[in-house]
């Protein structure tokens, strides 16, 4: 990646009189006198335009590196060589996203696999475990300070369910009665240790510790090239129940994920 920088420099005299900065091209000689005084002194002014920035396909943290050399009498003059390193600080807050790869970029559907299993007279249960690859992208190839995240249900309070738990229901059924409603608990993978974390409904959970040594590079639909996503796989886990204590037919919630990295604040 190449940027076009733009600049001038602006010779100077000190004690003078009648002598100002002149604004001059960088490609001009570069002796200048005023009044028969040669310059004192010589400012130099060097900045990147928008349209430059803009060539710039994802946040992130960009470096560079500018090496200036003047020029005396037809060949380099190294001792007035000047050098800057640059750090740019790009952050692409509309392109924030929620990344679920196993669905492309399509909102997730899950299909809890709840088949009875047991004695045709006896006890019949049903149970799951499924997971959800996800991962996060803050619009600042993962290099936020700290990420936000809350995921909830349709936050209905239910007698007989822990508060930290989700719920989907009975199509058609009643919103409340254990007998149309089916309880679920989440976990949440931690790419800083590799294990899961207990998730509970609506509960602020604040993560500092990014881990840039787990990010994956993912592609996006609306980012042009590879971007460093955080990992952060749910686990959602259905209890062993009696399917006799349930009524019969679909059931169906919605589980929402909510994202909100913490970023430079950019000027």
């Amino acid at each position: 990646m190449v940027l076009t920088l733009q600049g001038y420099r602006q010779p100077a005299w000190i004690n003078v009189p009648g002598c100002y900065r002149t604004k001059r091209s960088l490609n001009t000689a570069g002796g200048v006198s005023c009044g028969g005084a040669a310059t004192t002194e010589s400012f130099l002014y060097i900045w990147i335009p928008a349209a430059e920035l803009k060539k710039l396909p994802v946040g992130g943290l960009w470096t560079a590196s500018l090496r200036m050399t003047s020029w005396r009498a037809g060949g380099p003059n190294n001792t007035t060589a000047w050098n800057a390193d640059i750090t740019l600080n790009v952050i692409d807050p509309s392109n924030i996203d929620i990344y679920f790869p196993e669905f492309s970029f399509a909102t997730p559907r899950i299909a809890l696999k709840l088949h009875p299993t047991g004695s045709p007279t006896g006890r019949v249960t049903a149970q799951d475990i499924t997971m959800l690859d996800m991962c996060l992208y803050d619009g600042y190839n993962a290099n936020s300070t700290q990420y936000e995240i809350v995921l909830h249900d349709s936050l209905q309070a239910h007698e007989g369910r822990a508060n930290s738990d989700f719920s989907i229901y009975r199509v058609g059924g009643e919103i409340g009665p254990e007998r149309d409603r089916i309880d679920y608990h989440v976990k949440m993978l931690d790419a800083h240790t590799g294990g899961m974390l207990d998730v509970h409904n609506n509960q602020l959970i604040i993560r500092s510790d990014i881990d840039r040594e787990h990010v994956r590079p993912v592609r996006l639909p609306t980012v042009p090239t590879p971007v460093l996503c955080v990992p952060a796989s749910l686990e959602l886990i259905v209890k062993r129940f009696n399917v006799q204590d349930k009524n019969a037919g679909y059931y169906s919630g919605t589980l929402t994920v909510m994202f909100t990295p913490t970023t430079p604040t950019v000027d």
